[in-house]
């Protein structure tokens, strides 16, 4: 089961959860986080502004099943600019009570970064989720986090190798000393 979403058009059955929360669905418009990774639209905390003081919120995703993935990966497109006291994780679940960290972010990353996860440990799991986390600092805000074209798959297996290296044809109206041009 491939997961594709770029959330043009759809929110992608996420949704927003926690304290004082500032995630918005739409058309990205700050002073820093002013796009979308892909398209034109994304899940940020504020398409047009800073997160809110006291902010305590994630965005959380669907569930999945992951009982017939062998290795599966995750490809995410993230934009963080937290300032220096804001805090942002990226999490699964495999009970919807206890969550693992994935990644943590703090600081400005400037523009969009594409993050790639080996995710093997989920593999046979019958319920997935993820969640990125917003957590605001003591003092002070900045625009936050930007989520875009989170996709999960397995990738394939190598499907080529070399079994076994038999003498050289002849036949083929070569010799060993033709010139190939």
């Amino acid at each position: 089961m491939p997961y594709d979403e770029d959330f043009e058009g759809s929110t992608g059955d996420w949704y927003p959860r926690g304290t004082n929360s500032s995630w918005a669905y739409g058309t990205p418009a700050g002073a820093k986080i002013n796009s979308a990774a892909s398209g034109t639209e994304a899940w940020i905390t504020n398409l047009t502004g800073d997160y809110n003081t006291g902010e305590d919120s994630w965005m959380e995703s669907p569930c999945f099943d992951f009982t017939t993935f062998v290795s599966p990966t995750l490809d995410v497109n993230i934009w963080y600019e937290t300032g220096l006291l804001g805090i942002t994780r990226l999490q699964y679940t495999t009970d919807g009570t206890s969550w693992s960290n994935l990644d943590t972010w703090n600081g400005s990353s400037g523009a969009w970064e594409n993050h790639v996860y080996d995710i093997s440990v989920l593999a046979g799991e019958a319920f997935v989720k993820f969640r990125v986390t917003m957590k605001a600092g003591i003092s002070g805000t900045d625009e936050g986090i930007a989520l875009d074209d989170f996709n999960i798959y397995d990738p394939p297996a190598d499907d080529i190798g070399v079994i076994a290296i038999s003498s050289p044809e002849t036949g083929c109206s070569l010799t060993a000393t033709e010139d190939v041009t």
